[in-house]
């Protein structure tokens, strides 16, 4: 479900390349689209899981539903105050996001700014009912909330035929692909259980001491892409959106291999962990050989087949040829982090699932602080190709 999900992502992109180009307008739907995607990272992928599914693997089906209640307040809550903030003052968001480009909130009208606030809280949700399957070890339900999302999307902007809108068009699938995600995980779980029972007081203490560790990691380790396509906003028009579909194809592979194993293993080593207290680091030896391999084999032929791979998938609508040869440069010199990755990835899940989120926080913010300084030879000399340079440093 992930291969067919990141898949339908390709296309998804290739799609919004074919409509927006590298122009300004494509710019700002890059930021559009990082909103919820980093926030699908951020939960899905990251601290939603590193502070749920250890702890519901351990819990009796009536502990595991009240866990999700007090989850789905906390942090549905929490993500409505922002899109609350992102309806009544979207250029803020733009303004962190993009602030070399002061322009581009400017292309955001009122009812995308209304689709997108009312997505956020949405996709948060999604997080925890992903997780909550992740846990029930029903792996392809939550795998399938990515090739959902994709779908909605895609089809929407097949559909939608006034070119004077595509912003809006744009927020509108993505509120209606997160409605649906969230809609279709729910009803593969018990939900009614949720409203039946209360968690303890110390168990929100505990998931909130877990979702604290958890989060700030993940978003640490998810802010350099965001700090480069920032970065990008300093640069010529259109090196933002590049910057964007060469970090979306990086992500093929990541999804694919490494989000996959991840999820898997997380289980694993939470399960085995949580039995016996033994056999979390047998589990973790084996992802991570599986992972590394997998990940430089992607590596390899990304840096090799960067121009094919580009062409064929944004080789239509707007998109010129310099254009093509601008997101192949960056595709293939950013594919090469990939083996770091893996080994990061892994790593991190190891000491989520033993309890040891915490020793994961000071490299991880190492790493996010030195982006914006190997970023600075790019803005330095104006040369698009070394912002996946300064990625590449990052991941290492």
């Amino acid at each position: 479900m992930l291969l067919i999900g990141r898949a339908t992502g390709l296309v998804r992109d290739s799609v919004l390349s074919a409509k927006f180009g590298l122009t300004q307008q494509g710019d700002a739907a890059a930021i559009l689209l990082s909103l919820p995607d980093l926030l699908t990272a951020l939960l899905v992928s990251g601290g939603m899981s590193a502070a749920l599914v250890p702890r519901l693997t351990k819990l009796s089906p009536t502990e595991q539903a009240s866990l999700v209640r007090f989850a789905m307040i906390a942090i549905g809550g929490t993500f409505a105050i922002l899109g609350l903030l992102f309806i009544f003052v979207p250029r803020a968001f733009f303004g962190i996001l993009a602030p070399g480009n002061e322009a581009l909130g400017s292309q955001v009208g009122t009812l995308a700014a209304l689709a997108i606030g009312f997505a956020l809280p949405l996709s948060a949700l999604a997080g925890i009912s992903g997780a909550w399957l992740n846990a029930r070890g029903a792996f392809g339900l939550a795998g399938a909330g990515t090739l959902i999302v994709n779908l909605v999307i895609v089809l929407t902007m097949l559909f939608w035929r006034d070119t004077n809108t595509l912003i809006t068009g744009l927020a509108l699938g993505i509120l209606a692909a997160a409605s649906i995600r969230l809609v279709s995980q729910l009803a593969a779980l018990p939900i009614a259980s949720v409203f039946r029972h209360r968690v303890l007081a110390e168990g929100r203490r505990a998931i909130l001491s877990d979702f604290a560790i958890g989060v700030s990691t993940v978003f640490l380790s998810l802010l350099p892409p965001v700090i480069l396509r920032a970065a990008a906003s300093f640069l010529p028009e259109g090196t933002l959106a590049a910057t964007y579909y060469s970090q979306k194809l990086i992500e093929l592979p990541v999804g694919v291999i490494l989000s996959a194993i991840g999820t898997i293993a997380l289980t694993e080593m939470s399960t085995r962990h949580a039995e016996s207290g033994q056999g979390a680091a047998d589990a973790a030896t084996k992802h991570m050989r599986r992972a590394l391999q997998l990940a430089i084999v992607a590596a390899t032929a990304g840096a090799f087949f960067c121009a094919p791979a580009v062409d064929l998938v944004f080789g239509y609508g707007q998109m010129e040829p310099d254009d093509r040869r601008l997101v192949a440069s960056l595709f293939g010199i950013g594919v090469c982090a990939l083996p770091f990755t893996a080994l990061v990835a892994i790593g991190a899940n190891y000491l989520y699932a033993t309890g040891q989120p915490r020793k994961s926080v000071m490299p991880t913010l190492v790493a996010c602080f030195a982006t914006p300084l190997f970023s600075l030879p790019a803005l330095i000399l104006q040369r698009p190709e070394l912002i996946m340079v300064a990625f590449l440093a990052a991941q290492t």
